[in-house]
């Protein structure tokens, strides 16, 4: 008997052929882009303590925890014999900016007293969840600074065991409280959603010895923290508002631990600690500045109000001259109008003005901060009077009073570029400017002695319902920069 075999060629079906090539790619664009699992920080089990930056008085012990500050110094209980050396402070950062953005972490901690210490005596001073963006090598100051003090560019959630001063007047409310620090605060009675954890609700002493758990979730500008008490399981949940990109000027930080002691000591451990990104980093799109309605100003000129015209501006943006932030009056997407203080020009410098928004810093652009009027024409705005429509023309107009704030007179006053901006960079120029009676001591155009001043009107052709109103010009003595004012109209 024969036994055939019958084999048919297999083809591959239409359907197949014709969507292999996609598959193929498809295929190709996994293998070279794999799924990128969540950074995380896992220590003691998986990440070493070469891992990290430990700074001042930090060590890593023999049970693998990590120590702030200890007892190994303590000073006279009844606090006859203060000695400044037994001041510690302590920090550890992990070596290398992560994801701040998006995360969660739990920690476990436990701050034990110095035994020697005469019943009722209180320990100090508390330890901080630190995220900066400085150098893994940051710390701040001891005692009520918990490390942490003067770090700028920084938030922290702050566990203070330590009551130090009057709670009416700023104080501490007790020994055992938790708030949200930022830019290098002392933690004496400061912080968003500042928490008595000893109130009515609470019932959580930091000093009592036990080891505590923290953890911390934070997404979009919100973090929350779950505090359990390992030794009696009772745990509390507490929310705070703070928006941790802007505070430390990116979307990356440095992330670890500061703690510190003063008169009293404590022994404070991180016992273990884990960090997870859970929110991806994506390319910030960064704000971009393309002029200053201003870009200079006499030394000694009054505080003013300062056009940023640009593109990236989110509602939550705001501006730096150098590092220190400027208070907004508005902001568009494309402009932003704010508030610089007389402080910032009392001196000859250049600042560099920045805005910081989407999680990135723009460019610089400069303002410079220039010599009085080597003339002596310091003609300075001082206030708006009035606005208003006017009846018989119909036009828009403002009446703003000026005076003379140097020690010499003025003479031959000339308003020669008097601006109104609308929408950052577009501007109208006055159609009519008169003097008004009014102003006290009142000078003119023609002679304006020291403390001497003129209230002028300007009427503007379709101008719009605010904008913001700049005002230049020339005398015997000089050109002056007199100052803005934001102005709205009825």
């Amino acid at each position: 008997m024969t036994i055939r075999y019958l084999c048919r060629k297999v083809q591959p079906s239409r359907l197949l052929r014709r969507w292999m090539p996609a598959l193929l790619a498809l295929l190709a664009l996994a293998a070279a882009n794999p799924v990128k699992a969540a950074f995380t920080i896992d220590y003691p089990s998986t990440t070493p303590s070469s891992a990290f930056a430990l700074n001042g008085d930090a060590a890593f012990l023999g049970d693998l925890s990590i120590q702030l500050t200890s007892v190994a110094q303590s000073n006279d209980p009844n606090q006859s014999n203060y000695d400044a050396t037994v001041v510690q402070a302590g920090s550890v950062f992990y070596n290398a900016p992560v994801n701040v953005s998006k995360f969660n972490t739990t920690f476990r901690f436990r701050l034990t007293p110095w035994a020697g210490r005469a019943p009722g005596d209180p320990w100090a001073d508390g330890l901080t969840f630190a995220i900066q963006n400085n150098d893994p090598t940051a710390l701040g100051g001891g005692g009520s600074g918990l490390g942490y003090s003067g770090l700028p560019s920084s938030v922290a959630l702050k566990f203070k065991t330590f009551a130090l001063g009057d709670p009416a007047n700023g104080g501490d409310p007790s020994s055992s409280t938790v708030s949200m620090l930022v830019n290098g605060q002392d933690a004496v009675g400061s912080g968003i959603g500042l928490t008595d954890l000893t109130a009515s609700g609470q019932d959580f002493d930091l000093g009592s010895g036990a080891t505590f758990r923290a953890d911390v979730a934070y997404a979009n500008s919100s973090l929350a923290l779950t505090l359990t008490n390992e030794d009696t399981g009772r745990s509390t949940t507490l929310k705070f508002a703070v928006n941790i990109p802007a505070f430390v000027q990116s979307n990356t930080a440095y992330v670890g631990f500061t703690g510190a002691t003063g008169l009293f000591v404590s022994d404070q451990r991180i016992l273990s600690w884990q960090y997870t990104e859970s929110g991806s980093i994506t390319t910030p799109i960064r704000p971009t500045l393309t002029g200053l309605s201003l870009s200079s100003a006499a030394v000694g000129s009054p505080a003013f109000q300062l056009t940023i015209t640009g593109a990236g501006f989110t509602p939550n943006a705001f501006a730096r001259f150098d590092n220190t932030p400027l208070s907004n009056v508005s902001v568009t997407p494309t402009s932003m109008i704010v508030n610089v203080p007389a402080g910032l020009l009392t001196a000859k410098r250049t600042w560099n003005v920045t805005v910081f928004a989407n999680g990135a810093t723009s460019n610089a652009l400069p303002f410079r901060v220039t010599s009085t009027n080597a003339s002596g024409a310091a003609l300075h705005i001082i206030g708006v009077f009035r606005t208003g429509n006017d009846q018989t023309t119909g036009r828009r107009y403002a009446v703003l009073l000026l005076e003379n704030q140097g020690t010499t007179e003025i003479t031959n006053i000339d308003f020669n570029d008097v601006r109104l901006f609308v929408n950052g960079t577009n501007y109208i120029v006055p159609v009519f400017m008169t003097l008004e009676p009014g102003a006290s001591p009142a000078g003119s155009l023609t002679t304006l002695p020291p403390g001497y001043r003129l209230q002028v009107r300007w009427e503007f052709e379709n101008a719009p319902s605010q904008g913001q109103l700049s005002v230049f010009g020339t005398s015997a003595q000089g050109s002056f920069n007199a100052g803005t004012r934001f102005l709205n109209f009825p």
